[in-house]
């Protein structure tokens, strides 16, 4: 099961995505310290200087995740300045690393060798064709998430007099803006790669909420907030069991230097430096 299960989450890049510790399963839903160039970066923006021990501030998310014909399962996400790292908890097969300063994903898999690299490819949820609506109402009955209030957030697409939901989630407004806005540029990197492929997808599957919510995603609900909760339109779901303010070894961002690198809409990376640089 756990291989299946990291192959799910793997190939999830390849179809559809998708202060203190502070626990959140009681909430109802409705590769060295930076220096050179990135030194002065920091000392420019006014950044706290490096830690002896090389570490930097970051937050540790834990999610559990369910999807169709799988068990339930824990991810977790270390996010710091500008790097997210995702792995599945008591799953060592592999993990993904996002790079932001590169707006590059690097999907790992120890039992072949082989780091899947996705780069950024610009794209605009109008190229969709579908006009998806928004509905954005605050959940008055939900308890407050670090004193921070809970709003639906629920994507539509209308046939005539009937709506269909493409996308709900449950968002704590204003929860971790920084964190939220890393996960919004990592999802665009995520869809920019879905449209590459859809060419590839049969029209049968090619609905409304399929292109709105699983192609042309671009994040735009990490506006408001950190989302506690998520359903998608392919019936996968994801809810925020934790975070916590702690403290990281950029080393756990680096990828092994002997992995192949390949690409589905790239296929050539010859030039491609994909080794992760210091946080």
């Amino acid at each position: 099961m756990k291989q299946n299960r990291h192959n799910g989450f793997y190939l999830v890049l390849l179809a559809v995505l998708f202060v203190g510790g502070h626990a959140l399963a009681a909430t109802r839903p409705a590769s060295t310290p930076a220096t050179g160039e990135g030194a002065r970066q920091d000392k420019a923006a006014g950044r706290a200087p490096e830690r002896a021990d090389g570490k930097v501030e970051g937050w540790r998310l834990t999610y559990q995740e369910k999807e169709s014909g799988v068990d339930p399962y824990e991810v977790r996400m270390l996010v710091s300045r500008r790097f997210i790292r995702i792995d599945i908890v008591d799953d060592d097969s592999g993990y993904i690393v996002y790079d932001d300063a590169r707006k590059t994903i690097y999907s790992l898999s120890h039992y072949d060798k082989k780091i899947l690299v996705i780069h950024r490819r610009p794209f605009s949820s109008d190229d969709s064709g579908v006009r998806a609506q928004v509905e954005y109402l605050a959940l008055s009955d939900a308890p407050t998430v670090a004193g921070k209030p809970v709003f639906n957030y629920r994507q539509y697409v209308s046939h005539g007099k009937q709506e269909e939901t493409c996308a709900e989630l449950q968002i704590a407004e204003g929860l971790l803006p920084e964190v939220a806005q890393i996960l919004k540029r990592y999802q665009q990197v995520v869809s920019g790669e879905q449209t590459q492929l859809l060419k590839r997808t049969i029209e049968d599957v090619q609905t409304d909420c399929y292109l709105a919510d699983q192609i042309y995603n671009d994040g735009r609900y990490y506006d408001h907030g950190l989302p506690i909760h998520e359903w998608h339109s392919n019936e996968k779901s994801r809810s925020l069991l934790s975070y916590k303010k702690i403290m990281i070894d950029p080393k756990v961002f680096a990828l092994p230097g002997n992995y192949r690198h390949f690409s589905i809409t790239q296929p050539d990376l010859s030039g491609d430096d994909a080794q992760t640089e210091n946080e």
